[in-house]
């Protein structure tokens, strides 16, 4: 069933991932304090951003997944507390084979069965068809899906049966790293909603792969562009929310709250208990969009909010020790594989010499950064692989607060201040040019305090910086059109073996990749590749030790620190909290006083 915008005051009374990381204890607090939303089934969660679209294919922002995760569920699912990947819509986890002839010999296979009971909202059954489109439409001719393109790229063929409608075979035509992971991280959608008129059932996944292949079958069938059209309309990116999980979409006001109603005979209520993802406490979750962090700590000062991640840690620390807030609410700083850095882009004038780069980063003292500007509740960055992993190269120091050796690498590079204006200048293209950067931060207070950081610290060295403090997506948009020099990011990690495919392969140097940075070259694309077809720990090891050893040498990102998350739940609830998104799994939270 689709459900659209609603306004309903009386409701108001009332989120892949695949991936986790280390956590704190459970909140176990029975307390007698007198909560502003005592005995309400509704679980107030703020949300530090604004999302763009809803629609799990469309969507290029973890925030997104937390709300579209209470909807929307996945085959198999990655449990931060179990410490392991557990079964959702899948009975069971996969029966893994390896293929030893036919077309794909050499490949491998994972056979999953959907539970008897998992229906749509209409009471349909979920079924292995449901999957295939799922997949099917991440490759669909003119839908700009950014994320998952990368984690299905491996997919060469999904196998239905049509005397189990319930059974499916994701089929790998070669064996990769996280086959078996993957196979079970599919978002799946309802096709009679999204592909009423079953366009995609039409083609194969591999003809929808083929790009030259997928662009003739668009040019020919108007079907299939109009499908296109119409997944990636307001109809489907913001109006429509629904999936075989708990929840069902109530309102979306921009910029204000979304909220999402629990489903009155919900399947999966049979197996509430088997984990967390079939457990669904709260009658409603309203999300309050909060972008600003003095707000959000004002939103938890006042009760406004159940759960709130992604405070300033000024503010955090400070709320930790009041003796009224300590009666309110758990703060958790579990550490996270989350990890803050600089792009640098690398087909600039200016920064495509990995000189310039390096010396920027010789002009960041990390230490003070640290504890100045994140209040000592970070670890420093030497690359995008964290020093839990057991692969993490440790050679690789940081790079050493220097201005001196910044300096003479500019000078190296070319650029002196020939005209004494305290500007750095260069002959490019035949033109004097002034070494001036420019640099597109987000609107948190780490990030304006690291803008401001870079500005002083870069001025002494005769670099003049541009800053630009924007909003979150106006900060993405820039990003994708490589409209900027520097700008702030972040990204998430896992407790799992990296793919950095989607990150940092030049295929991926597009307006809706990820490799921002426009990074790459034939050597570090090759490692990538061969990275994903090492099936083994043992022999991917030495490759990741190479690849952070690109990465340090090249410097496309200036890496910054790991931050410890700052987490709050009040103490009306019991639950648990984690270092990575969601965080907070709220449909599982439990009500203290019950």
């Amino acid at each position: 069933m689709r459900t659209s915008f609603k306004f309903s005051l009386l409701l108001f009374s009332l989120t892949l991932l695949l991936f986790g990381c280390r956590s704190e204890p459970d909140t176990d607090t029975q307390t007698q304090t007198a909560f502003k939303h005592a005995g309400s089934k509704t679980v107030y969660m703020s949300l530090p951003t604004q999302i763009k679209t809803l629609n799990p294919v469309l969507h290029s922002t973890p925030y997104a997944e937390i709300v579209y995760g209470t909807a929307v569920q996945q085959v198999m699912t990655y449990d931060a507390k179990a410490g392991k990947i557990l079964p959702v819509l899948a009975k069971a986890g996969p029966v893994t084979e390896d293929i030893t002839e036919g077309p794909y010999a050499g490949g491998a296979q994972y056979t999953y069965e959907i539970k008897d009971e998992a229906v749509w909202a209409d009471g349909s059954p979920v079924t292995g068809a449901d999957v295939a489109f799922s997949v099917k439409t991440v490759f669909a001719p003119k839908v700009a899906a950014p994320v998952f393109p990368s984690y299905y790229g491996e997919f060469t063929e999904i196998k239905l049966y049509p005397e189990n409608p319930k059974k499916f075979t994701i089929i790998l035509a070669e064996k990769y790293m996280l086959g078996e992971e993957l196979s079970g991280y599919i978002n799946v959608l309802p096709e009679y909603i999204f592909d009423k008129d079953k366009v995609l059932r039409k083609y194969t996944l591999a003809d929808l792969k083929d790009k030259e292949k997928s662009e003739t079958l668009a040019n020919n069938d108007p079907a299939l562009v109009a499908y296109a059209e119409r997944f990636s309309s307001p109809e489907f990116s913001r109006e429509t929310l629904t999936g075989s999980g708990a929840y069902e979409f109530v309102e979306w006001e921009t910029g204000q709250r979304i909220v999402m109603a629990r489903k009155k005979d919900w399947w999966g209520d049979k197996y509430k208990g088997q984990n967390k993802f079939m457990t669904a406490n709260p009658d409603t979750i309203f999300f309050r969009i909060i972008t600003d962090q003095t707000a959000m700590a004002a939103a938890v000062k006042n009760e406004d909010v159940d759960v709130a991640f992604g405070l300033n840690t000024q503010d955090f620390l400070e709320m930790k020790e009041s003796e009224r807030l300590q009666e309110l609410y758990n703060f958790y700083s579990p550490p996270a594989y989350t990890y803050y850095f600089t792009y640098f882009n690398t087909k600039s004038p200016i920064l495509k010499d990995k000189r310039v780069r390096r010396a920027l980063a010789h002009l960041v003292d990390q230490d003070a950064v640290t504890d100045n500007l994140f209040d000592g509740m970070a670890t420093k960055r030497t690359g995008p692989i964290s020093d839990k992993k057991s692969y993490y190269n440790e050679d690789l120091k940081p790079i050493a607060y220097n201005p001196e050796k910044a300096k003479e690498l500019l000078t190296e590079a070319g650029w002196t201040d020939s005209d004494n204006d305290g500007i750095l200048d260069k002959t490019i293209d035949g033109k004097k040019s002034d070494l001036t950067l420019n640099y597109v931060s987000s609107e948190t207070k780490f990030a304006k305090g690291l803008a401001a950081y870079y500005e002083e610290n870069f001025k002494q060295a005769g670099i003049k910086l541009d800053i630009e403090i924007l909003e979150f997506q106006a900060t993405r948009q820039r990003q994708s059109k490589r409209e900027f020099d520097l700008a702030s990011g972040a990204l998430g990690g896992s407790p799992l073996s990296e793919d950095f495919f989607q990150i940092y392969h030049t295929s991926v140097d597009t307006p809706a990749g990820m490799n921002r940075s426009g990074f790459g070259n034939a050597e570090s694309d090759a490692l990538i590749e061969k990275i994903r077809k090492t099936l083994t720990a043992e022999d991917r090891a030495p490759l990741y030790k190479k690849f952070q050893e690109i990465m340090y040498e090249e410097q496309p990102k200036l890496f910054l620190l790991s931050p410890n998350e700052r987490i709050v739940i009040s103490k009306r609830l019991k639950g648990f909290a984690s270092g990575f998104k969601p965080y907070v799994h709220v449909p599982s939270l439990e009500f203290a006083e019950e």
